[in-house]
């Protein structure tokens, strides 16, 4: 994960707010993800294609309150996410 890119969910994917975290489809492959945090699900239905991912975590982390620990957990869930094609990254223009 490139921390100085902004990023946002990838064309064709679409993220539904659970009570335990939220479920993401892939329309390309048809495949259904669940993201078992609230906290991670509500961070990545508000990328905004426009911040940095280093900005993005740091500004949520701190106007949520969470702990480094809770960073880190969140941090390792978005690249999870960028793996399975969930995010992507913004090409610069």
């Amino acid at each position: 994960m490139n921390m100085v890119r902004p990023y946002r969910l990838a064309p064709g994917v679409a993220l539904r707010p659970e009570a335990f975290g939220g479920l993401v489809y892939r329309y390309d492959d048809r495949r259904l993800y669940v993201i078992h945090s609230l906290e991670a699900a509500t961070f990545v239905s508000g990328l905004d294609g426009v911040r940095c991912m280093d900005e993005a975590i740091a500004e949520f982390v701190s106007r949520n309150g969470l702990s480094q620990t809770a960073r880190d957990a969140l941090l390792r869930t978005v690249e999870q996410l960028e793996r399975k094609g969930v995010i992507a990254s913004v090409d610069a223009t």
